[in-house]
């Protein structure tokens, strides 16, 4: 009986994760301003974590759109979009963790 090697099988598994993840990474590339912006979700008057999690994360996909499709992109804007965008995922994602550990206590 062939039993496989553990290191084939590591090399294996990492080939195929790698290769999706590139797979994904050109869809994301190929996707229009229009097909990203359509993702954002509405704001409620108190949006939960999750949907300021997602929304942070389309707003940072926008600006690499803008910053791969757009001539003469104001670099500035672009930076303070991802870095706004970065603090409201990082907040998000603090308050989902302090919610998860309430529950449990």
């Amino acid at each position: 009986m062939f039993v496989p090697h553990p290191q084939l099988v590591c090399v294996a598994v990492s080939t195929l994760l790698m290769a999706s993840w590139g797979g994904d990474q050109w869809r994301r590339h190929l996707q229009t301003w229009e097909a990203i912006a359509a993702r954002v979700q509405p704001m409620a008057a108190s949006p939960s974590a999750w949907t300021r999690f997602r929304s942070a994360g389309v707003a940072m996909e926008l600006a690499d759109c803008a910053e791969r499709r757009c001539l003469g992109v104001d670099r500035v804007a672009i930076a303070a979009m991802r870095e706004d965008a970065m603090q409201v995922r990082m907040a998000a994602a603090k308050a989902m963790i302090r919610r998860s550990g309430s529950r449990r206590a």
